[in-house]
């Protein structure tokens, strides 16, 4: 068997962070390679509701998930479904022919409500079964799991981390995406052992104009480097970008944004992603009954200083 990883996307809590379009690239462009070597890249969208890689990929897949009429990941990991019954392959015709699979939690409100009610431990075992048997059945280099703006205690984010190899942290320039991600990679460490590998932090959206943090008169860079400590990658504000994502482009298959710096920084990070060297390993969740209070017990103390001033200047706690 040859070598999978499993790949997540977060930004801890915080939404609008751009991480379902930095996702999407990244597996559209893996996916590319991929279909090169004769293998295969599978997006499993973790959002229910939003599913904006889902939407991204295929409206068409979306509208048929959400109405019922074909079967997505919810129906598998509530007992509903075969493994083989929940995926689809998606064609793309440019640069040239590649393929794409696609996993999706869009389904019908009744049957969400079926996969709320699941715990961790059940959750956890089911998307293990189900990444087992795409491995078994599939020449899979791949899975990219792209996870809701969720608390890190939630039940379904939990289970994906336990199952990642690598984290891909997506922030922004603003304090409480910062505290929130820092709060969120805090419990993947203290938690899933053993610990998935954390990827540079993706600071999105960064500018001349909000590079620096008031309250530290620091660089948001500095901050998420200090905090989160596995390095950063800038991804600039760009509004070329912007009217692409309105229009629900992929910008790495834009021909028209194919000499854009901010996506050919984009397809930088993206191909370091897809190359990073992590391999696919059983995790397990550890201290159940502790996953409702606030962690990061190797918090160092010039981070604790960072983060008092940040939280005492907006009297906002961490989650």
């Amino acid at each position: 068997m040859r070598y999978m990883k499993v790949i997540s996307v977060t930004s801890g809590s915080k939404g609008g962070t751009g991480k379902s379009t930095i996702m999407v690239n990244t597996a559209v462009l893996h996916a590319y390679m991929a279909t090169r070597r004769e293998r295969l890249v599978m997006l499993l969208d973790a959002e229910p509701q939003a599913a904006t890689s889902t939407l991204l990929l295929s409206r068409k897949i979306y509208n048929e998930l959400r109405k019922g009429s074909i079967r997505s990941l919810t129906d598998f990991l509530t007992g509903n479904a075969n493994f083989d019954d929940v995926f689809y392959v998606l064609k793309f015709k440019e640069p040239e022919q590649f393929y794409i699979a696609i996993s999706s939690l869009v389904a019908p409100v009744d049957k969400l409500k079926q996969l709320k009610d699941k715990d961790i431990n059940d959750l956890h075992s089911k998307l293990s079964e189900f990444i087992d048997e795409l491995t078994k059945n599939l020449d899979l280099e791949a899975i990219y799991i792209d996870l809701p703006a969720t608390s890190v205690f939630s039940s379904l984010s939990l289970a994906v981390y336990a199952v990642s190899d690598l984290i891909v942290p997506v922030g922004t320039p603003d304090p409480s995406c910062l505290i929130s991600l820092y709060t969120t990679v805090m419990a993947i460490r203290d938690y899933i052992k053993p610990p998935p590998t954390i990827a540079p932090v993706v600071l999105n959206r960064i500018s001349s104009s909000n590079a620096i943090e008031p309250i530290t008169n620091l660089h948001y860079k500095v901050l998420y480097n200090r905090l989160i400590n596995s390095g950063v990658f800038e991804l600039r504000e760009d509004e070329n970008l912007s009217i692409a994502r309105s229009a629900g482009l992929i910008e790495v298959l834009s021909r028209s944004l194919k000499y854009n710096s901010t996506v050919r920084a984009l397809l930088k990070y993206a191909h370091k992603i897809a190359t990073y060297p992590v391999e696919h390993t059983m995790r397990t969740i550890s201290d159940h009954s502790k996953v409702s209070t606030m962690i990061g017990t190797n918090i160092s103390e010039h981070a604790e200083s960072i983060l008092l001033a940040l939280l005492r200047s907006r009297s906002r706690k961490p989650l």
